[in-house]
Order: C-alpha cells, then sequence, then structure tokens
C-alpha cells in the first residue's frame, strides 16, 4: 500500500512540475499600447520589436521613423504608459495598418475589413441663408494655393488663386457621420492636400479622398508621417497678427513660416459671413452667385438637432438656444426646443421678415423647473407671435424630463405661479 501511495505521489509531482513548465511558457506578459491612430492593442508575450525608452526624455513620439536593431528604418507604431513602444519595418507599415494577429489581439471586425473602393461622392449644397449652428467651421489646411474646411453643412475646398471653391462633399450622405456627436467627424489632410481622410467619431470607418482623382474610398490605415499639423490656437495669436477678434474666428488658425497667420472669420450666423483673412487680405468663401439652392424657408432639421442637443444639457444652456432662435427668426427652431408647438410655414414666413433681438434673465431654477423673464425687440408687430414693435416682455417656462431640459410651449405674458 505504501508502495501504492509512493507511485500515485510521484505521478503529481510529474503532473505539477509541467503544469509549472507550462505556466512558465504560456503565461505570457500582457502589456496595452496605444496605436497611431488611437486604437488599442493588447499584446501578450515578449517580442524583438517591444523596445523600452530609458528615462521619459528619450520616449519617442508616434509615428517617428527610428534605426532598428538592423539598422533599417522602422516606424514607432505603439507607446505604452511605461515607455515601452512597438515598431514595425516602415515597408510594412505602408502596407498595413494591422500588426500580425499572432503578435496583437482584440481587433475589431471593422479594422479588418478591406477597404471599399468607388464610393459616390455626393457635392454639398448650401444656400444663401444656410445658417452655422452651434460650432464654429473648422479650418483643415491652409497654404499658399488652397484652403480645406468643414462644418454640418459640408467639406469645402476652396481655391486661393482662383476665388472659387473647386470642390464639395456632403458630409451627412457618409455612412457613420453623426452630427449630434460632440465631435462630428475628424478631418485630416496631407500636406500637400492631395489627400483628405474623413474619420467618423461614431463609427470605425476611415474615409480617404483623392482630391486630384476626385475618387472616395474607405481605408484600414493612413500615416501619420504625412499630415498637415501647422496649426495654432487662434487667441494665442498675437493681436497684432489678427486683424479681427479672436472668438470672431475659427477655433484654430494655420501658422505659416513668414510668420502670418490664416484664420476663418465668420462676421455673422449665415454662410455667407464666412471668410478666410491672411496678412490683411480676405476671400469671401460663399457668396450669392456660388450657392447651389435656393433661399431656404427653414434650415436643415440638422441645424436645428444640434441646439435641441446643446439646451438639453441644463436651463441655461436651452435659454441660450432658445435666445438664439429668436435673434436668428427661426420660428423652427423654436418649435424643435419645444415639445407642444407644431410648426407652420406662414408662421415661419412672419419671423423671416421680421428682425428680432432677445436678451433675458432667470426668475427661478429648480432640479426639475425654470423660469426666465426676455426681452423681444421687434422690428415690426406680430399678431400670430403676440409682438409689437418695439420692446416685449414675456416669460418662458422650462421643463426637465429624462432626456433633458426642453421648452413648455411657446412664451407667456405672465410668471406661472407655480414656477
Amino acid at each position: 500500500m505504501i508502495k501504492k501511495y509512493k507511485y500515485i505521489i510521484g505521478a503529481l509531482a510529474i503532473v505539477i512540475v509541467v503544469l509549472c513548465i507550462s505556466l512558465l511558457k504560456f503565461n505570457r506578459k500582457t502589456r496595452t499600447y496605444i496605436g497611431i491612430n488611437g486604437q488599442t492593442i493588447t499584446v501578450r508575450g515578449k517580442f524583438p520589436w517591444d523596445n523600452k525608452a530609458l528615462n521619459s526624455e528619450e520616449i519617442p513620439q508616434i509615428g517617428t521613423v527610428i534605426k532598428g536593431e538592423n539598422g533599417n528604418d522602422e516606424v514607432i507604431y505603439a507607446i505604452n504608459e511605461d515607455g515601452s513602444y512597438i515598431t514595425i519595418p516602415v515597408e510594412d507599415y505602408e502596407k498595413t495598418r494591422n500588426v500580425d494577429n499572432d503578435k496583437v489581439e482584440e481587433h475589431t471586425e471593422e479594422q479588418v475589413s478591406q477597404p471599399n473602393t468607388g464610393i459616390k461622392v455626393t457635392p454639398a449644397q448650401w444656400s444663401a441663408n444656410t445658417k452655422i449652428a452651434t460650432n464654429m467651421p473648422i479650418l483643415d489646411f491652409a497654404d499658399d494655393n488652397i484652403l480645406i474646411l468643414h462644418d454640418y453643412f459640408g467639406l469645402f475646398i476652396y481655391n486661393l488663386n482662383a476665388g472659387e471653391i473647386e470642390d464639395s462633399i456632403d458630409l451627412q450622405a457618409l455612412e457613420g457621420v453623426d452630427f449630434n456627436n460632440d465631435s462630428f467627424c475628424e478631418i485630416l489632410v496631407s500636406q500637400n492636400a492631395d489627400t483628405i481622410w474623413i474619420r467618423p467619431v461614431s463609427s470605425e470607418l476611415l474615409y480617404e479622398y483623392d482630391r486630384i482623382s476626385k475618387e472616395l474610398t474607405t481605408t484600414n490605415h493612413f500615416t501619420n508621417l504625412n499630415i498637415f499639423q501647422d496649426f495654432v490656437l487662434t487667441k494665442d495669436i498675437p493681436p497684432e497678427k489678427l486683424p479681427v477678434k479672436s472668438y470672431r474666428c475659427s477655433k484654430q488658425s494655420v501658422s505659416f513660416a513668414d510668420g502670418s497667420y490664416g484664420s476663418l472669420n465668420i462676421k455673422n450666423e449665415r454662410i455667407t459671413g464666412i471668410s478666410y483673412i491672411r496678412s490683411g487680405k480676405e476671400w469671401v468663401l460663399f457668396s450669392e452667385k456660388n450657392c447651389t439652392l435656393p433661399e431656404l424657408l427653414k434650415q436643415d432639421d440638422l441645424f436645428y438637432e444640434q441646439f435641441v442637443e446643446q439646451g438639453s444639457e441644463s436651463a441655461d444652456s436651452l435659454m441660450f438656444s432658445y435666445c438664439t432662435m429668436v435673434d436668428y427668426g427661426e420660428y423652427a427652431g423654436i418649435c424643435a426646443l419645444s415639445r407642444s408647438m407644431e410648426y407652420s410655414d406662414e408662421m415661419q414666413k412672419e419671423w423671416n421678415a421680421l428682425q428680432l433681438t432677445t436678451s433675458g434673465v432667470e426668475i427661478k431654477t429648480t432640479a426639475d423647473r425654470a423660469c426666465f423673464k426676455i426681452n423681444i425687440i421687434s422690428s415690426d408687430a406680430s399678431s400670430n407671435s403676440s409682438l409689437l414693435k418695439g420692446s416685449n416682455e414675456k416669460y418662458l417656462y422650462l421643463k426637465k424630463e429624462d432626456n433633458g431640459w426642453y421648452a413648455d410651449g411657446f412664451w407667456q405674458e405672465t410668471e406661472p405661479p407655480e414656477y
């Protein structure tokens, strides 16, 4: 019996040794890296391309080309917070953004999908009274010859020498672009502006537009080595270098080697109020002559949805959205901010003929209700809106439910006791 137990104990010891060896072999180190396009890469194991910077000053930037151990050029593809980084040969990087699946896990289906070629490009459509919504247009590129900008109403390529829009893309027509998202979509441009990448924040799609051939495709990668990045925050430009107030300009401007700056200037809420300024020269980008749509009775639904989204955040935000819609003469916007008003073309036409200016003051705000007193100065009387020519004092009631704040009907003549 004792001999039998010895055999059993010996067998168990062998099993334990085998398991330990297996664990040592397969219990590999796990490390998470942030890739060149912002993707998360989880690496298990010790690989020859898993390097370590000596100190924080030596940590290279993603996209940097360095000399590998064999003397060949390699690209820093991903970096870990502890300073370690992954490199791949430049030629391999140009072929694909995806590292060998044996070394990298957790790829999504979209990341390894095949590129889609021949996507139809829909030109942007705009009217002389197309209006800017809650965000300033974004300047994506500028040099001595062209500039590129975008907003919810489209992406535009403007030829500075010819003084005209040479191309445009309707971004809303692209799959995955959600302009109710905080960041809408990211536009990246190559240094020579021949290639434009469109990356919707709400999806894994990456569009690539060839400005020369005007071909739109989806792609699996782009290279940070070739992206135009000569931007500065407009608010940081010295006042003597900027002929207009920075709050009237795009958030970012382009810095040129000659010390000048190129900025988008927004004079008013209409698209025709957008211009480009550099070194004292100004280009008006949109005019009644080059618009592609007739005068609009009301704006694109997406225009109003952005103000609804902004207003839902707080009573103050809703008050701001409401006053903006009144100032813009957008009766359709007032209806969008309320859940109990019906839109009518007749009322919108009446508002289009008025010049309205609004200001307001808070009366009371609770967790789910608010009341503001607003003063509306009207250029003429409007019986349907209970407005007299001149100053009009009204009260605005606001409510909050699960999906945020909204206006409780049209403005009122008196302050309700429950508020």
